[in-house]
């Protein structure tokens, strides 16, 4: 990893209000989905993650004629925390819940 990049990862660039990268933070997220097989209501709170700076990117095409660029990205690892309240039925069993959620999630 380069300076620079450690540089933006610690502090972003404060006179663009571009955060830091890591943690990335998510103050809330609200999620409703009402499906046959689940229906689901949370809301998430105080979301950290972890790791998202480290991607790696696996193909990358752009098309400076149509001004656009698609890229796809590999995140090897990602540890997440938030606090969450949910409410459901995922087929017949019912969720519910409130605490705080710890994942790690890597390939």
């Amino acid at each position: 990893m380069c300076d620079t990049h450690a540089l933006l990862n610690a502090v972003g660039i404060p006179k663009m209000q571009v955060p830091p990268a890591e943690p990335f933070v998510l103050p809330a997220l609200q999620i409703d989905r009402d499906l046959d097989s689940l229906k689901i209501k949370a809301h998430l709170e105080n979301i950290q993650a972890f790791g998202g700076s480290a991607f790696v990117v696996d193909k990358l095409s752009v098309d400076p004629h149509k001004l656009t660029l698609a890229m796809t990205v590999t995140v090897p690892s990602l540890y997440v925390v938030t606090d969450y309240d949910v409410n459901g039925r995922l087929l017949l069993v019912p969720l519910r819940g409130k605490g705080v959620f710890k994942g790690n999630f890597s390939e």
